[in-house]
């Protein structure tokens, strides 16, 4: 039997009240504790389960809202994943045979909770650079997730990959040095199948090429390198996005744009309620994406006056 431990969450979305489970009574696998809790993915109405081994964060991705519906995928993949990064079969097989049976109860460990948001902060940053969900590929997040780095101090740093690689070496998990020469697992690539990181390359490349024909000069480096492929193909994305809207946009006045607020008489105005009809303004400007400065210290009435008898008749876009 293995122990599912899900958030509140994740109990409240399948109404499914947490088991009493005696620790003391039972004895549970290598892999027999885990995390589960649900991900709200950047696309509507969808959703992923996240399940995170303790102690070493190893990570499997499943799509669907609860336990009962995810976790027949969850064992499946698990046993993939262990596969895609050379496990011993003996120890796979040893392994699975638990997951047949299961106990869900609560989660118990805020630092396991800080891990997983860690961990759903990653997932999630990436997912803004899918078209759409089903472009997801759940085994390249879980590879990703394999070494991403835990830990909040220089001497408790790791990575799930490396705290098996020491753990089947006989060694403490938690070390830091690894003789990579002599490493025991290693992620097992396809052949036939661009990576994650590589499709976001080449897709970058393209945009690049697209922006240099749409503005007619040579995009240059600038010595950013070292900008990881998911942070390139969100700016990349916006800055096409925002050369179409300008191709395309109209010009119209902020009255408007801001449809036509009526605005009282600025001598009918004391002090206070000057104050107030500025603070209503510049919430109808920044509805609409337009930030007002002053470059020096004028009086209220000089700004109110500025906006409702010259900024309110200015032409802007419609981006």
């Amino acid at each position: 039997m293995i122990l599912v431990r899900a958030t509140q969450k994740l109990l409240n979305t399948q109404r499914l009240k947490p088991q009493t489970v005696n620790l003391s009574a039972i004895t549970l696998p290598i892999l027999g504790t885990w995390y589960a809790n649900t991900v709200t993915s950047s696309f509507k109405g969808k959703s992923l389960v996240i399940y995170v081994h303790e102690p070493s964060l190893v990570t499997v991705v499943t799509v669907g809202k609860t336990i009962k519906k995810t976790f027949p995928s969850f064992t499946t993949s698990l046993e993939k994943l262990l596969k895609r990064f050379s496990f011993p079969t003996v120890f796979i097989n040893e392994q699975m045979a638990y997951f047949k049976e299961n106990a869900i109860t609560k989660t118990d460990s805020r630092k396991m909770l800080g891990y997983m948001n860690s961990i759903t902060d990653s997932l999630i940053g990436r997912m803004y650079t899918y078209q759409n969900f089903e472009e997801i590929d759940l085994e390249e997040e879980e590879n990703i997730l394999m070494n991403l780095l835990h830990g909040s101090t220089p001497n408790n740093y790791f990575r799930p990959i490396h705290y098996w690689e020491n753990y089947l070496k006989g060694e403490d998990p938690f070390k830091q040095s690894l003789d990579s020469e002599n490493e025991l697992i290693q992620l097992i690539p396809d052949v036939n199948k661009l990576s994650r990181s590589e499709d976001l390359h080449m897709e970058n490349q393209l945009m690049k090429l697209q922006l240099e024909n749409i503005l007619g000069g040579q995009i240059m480096n600038g010595g950013n390198d070292g900008i990881p492929a998911e942070i390139e193909n969100l700016f990349l994305k916006n800055i096409i996005e925002f050369e179409k809207q300008v191709t395309t946009s109209t010009k119209v006045t902020v009255n408007d744009l801001l449809k036509n607020p009526k605005f009282k008489a600025p001598d009918s105005l004391n002090e206070k309620q000057l104050k107030s009809e500025l603070k209503k303004i510049n919430l109808l400007l920044n509805k609409k994406f337009i930030q007002l400065d002053f470059l020096d210290n004028y009086s209220d009435l000089v700004k109110y006056k500025f906006i409702t008898e010259e900024l309110i008749n200015q032409e802007t876009q419609t981006i």
